[in-house]
């Protein structure tokens, strides 16, 4: 079960970055584009 808790935490995290470099670079985009 620890594996498997890892691996999800690991996929979670991952995601989370994933969203939040997304937002930025949308952020970004809108102020390059202002």
């Amino acid at each position: 079960m620890k594996r498997n808790i890892r691996k999800y935490a690991l996929w979670v995290t991952l995601f989370l970055i994933a969203v939040v470099v997304f937002c930025l670079s949308l952020i970004w985009l809108s102020l390059a584009c202002m």
